[in-house]
């Protein structure tokens, strides 16, 4: 969460979070809630605040310094153009959960033919889900920001790399957090680049 927080300061709001849980997201919510109290920043959370997501959108593109929480129906739809969203942060890579009835079904399937559920199954809607995610940012050739994974598998695993390959050509920056929280703030204040 403190990188979460890390993120929000150095964009001045203008986050869209995206969480792959809605117990995630109301853990957080609460935990950045008491820590923004005394900060300008407008916290708003999918299934948290009694607005529908349309509203919630809305209001993030209004409120100056705001900060938008959201789950799986925040991952694709979403429309926020220009300023008003700055950073993306993606919490966990958007698996599917193993005992999800569907996926389980499917993957029942994938196994009796001698594939690997994983390979053929998990990591393409993972993926596809993640590209969606990060179209949130970019929706506009004139559109810039940043996005942050804190995942660490789309490094550190040998199939992040398909997540890094399904994005259009954006400079990937690895290194300790403390590092790279440094250069958000001076990319954002960029008026060109990539």
């Amino acid at each position: 969460m403190q990188g979460c927080l890390d993120v929000i300061r150095a964009a001045g709001g203008r986050t869209l979070i995206l969480f792959t849980s809605h117990s995630m997201i109301r853990q957080v919510y609460q935990m950045m809630k008491e820590q923004l109290t005394d900060e300008p920043y407008t916290l708003l959370g999918h299934g948290i605040d009694s607005s529908n997501r349309s509203k919630l959108v809305r209001l993030f593109q209004q409120l100056e310094h705001s900060v938008l929480l959201g789950t799986s129906s925040f991952w694709e739809g979403v429309d926020i153009p220009g300023e008003a969203l700055s950073c993306l942060v993606i919490v966990r890579l958007p698996f599917t959960p193993p005992n999800h009835p569907v996926y389980q079904g499917r993957a029942e399937q994938l196994k009796a033919v001698g594939k690997n559920a994983f390979m053929s199954l998990a990591l393409p809607q993972a993926v596809i889900q993640f590209k969606q995610g990060v179209g949130r940012l970019i929706r506009h050739h004139l559109d810039r920001g940043v996005v942050v994974v804190f995942d660490a598998r789309i490094i550190e695993s040998r199939y992040g790399r398909a997540f890094l390959q399904s994005l259009p050509p954006f400079q990937v920056q690895t290194g300790t957090w403390p590092e790279l929280r440094e250069r958000i703030g001076p990319f954002l204040a960029q008026e060109t680049g990539t």
